[in-house]
């Protein structure tokens, strides 16, 4: 059987390095990307529409091929990077990447589990079954696409966020900025980053937990090749999964049939000369016996039944 779970991990990892899909030289470098989202949050941040984070940093790449990191106060460090990534790509915080992480989400009064003419908008959670759907609204306000994370239970569950969503635990909301982090990538990132697990002496997510995870940046149309190119693949693994699972009824359903003849007999060729299996019984009986007799069974073991076969 095909591991597909370590097939799915190796298709982000690959995705992640960027050796999914080849690079377009004609794309614009994520460094430009980088700063238009810092301009875009300062404008938010002078609208008020975003609060400023005092511990945003910038990754850069020496002369000397080394990567530092600059932080608010102007000091600069060396850190080390996982991994090397192609040209055109940076590494960032997350936090600089993204325009917003915050903690909960919208919920609806009224929550129904069918979709109907009244019940018709889609409400997410971080449920593992149809991509995190959990049930349909009255009325709901189109938000933000955002990608939430689940912080407890069911650890690191990502889901697409579009619209309104219940919150069943702890979730929390990651939100790119538009034409800059597209939101399929964002979430494929961080089901790469942040391993599923359930049970709760998994360490709890939080947003400043969030925060400084450290991502490989590829300009913003190489993400949208990444995205398709994870998709299609994950169609075919699921195809896979699918088939495997058909699979093994169909190794269950051969299994029992091939029980179920020889208990009739018919699975290989009897022998004329074989010992019939009445005579067998009549050994059984006599080995019974003489271990009653040596006090090896008691009485009640000796009671026993005759099945035979009448004229009828």
């Amino acid at each position: 059987m095909i591991d597909t779970k370590a097939l799915r991990e190796k298709i982000l990892d690959l995705a992640m390095r960027g050796k999914l899909v080849p690079q377009d030289p004609n794309d614009e470098p994520a460094s430009e990307l980088l700063k238009r989202i810092k301009a875009e949050k300062e404008e938010l941040i002078k609208q008020k529409k975003i609060k400023r984070d005092k511990n945003e940093t910038e990754i850069f790449k020496g002369d000397d091929g080394l990567h530092y990191e600059k932080f608010a106060d102007g000091t600069v460090k060396e850190i080390e990077v996982p991994y090397e990534i192609p040209d055109g790509w940076v590494w960032a915080r997350i936090a600089s990447a993204t325009k917003n992480i915050v903690a909960g989400g919208d919920k609806p009064n009224e929550v129904s589990t069918e979709k109907t003419n009244e019940f018709k908008f889609p409400i997410y959670s971080n449920g593992v079954k149809n991509n995190g759907l959990y049930g349909w609204a009255k009325e709901a306000k189109i938000t933000e696409p955002s990608v939430t994370v689940s912080a407890r239970g069911t650890i690191g569950f990502t889901a697409i966020r579009h619209h309104p969503f219940v919150p069943i635990v702890r979730l929390i909301s990651v939100t790119p900025l538009r034409d800059s982090v597209d939101v399929s990538f964002l979430k494929y990132m961080l089901s790469h980053l942040i391993p599923t697990g359930e049970g709760t002496s998994i360490p709890q997510l939080t947003v400043p937990g969030i925060k400084p995870f450290l991502i490989s940046l590829p300009p913003y149309h190489e993400q949208l090749r990444i995205s398709e190119s994870i998709e299609s693949y994950l169609q075919i693994i699921d195809e896979i999964d699918k088939g495997q699972v058909e699979l093994k009824n169909l190794a269950d359903q051969l299994k029992q049939k091939v029980l179920d003849i020889a208990m009739q007999g018919k699975l290989v060729p009897q022998d004329p000369n074989d010992e019939p299996a009445s005579v067998l019984l009549d050994k059984i009986r006599e080995e019974k016996q003489r271990l009653f007799e040596e006090g090896k069974l008691k009485k009640k073991d000796l009671v026993e039944t005759e099945i035979v076969k009448g004229v009828d």
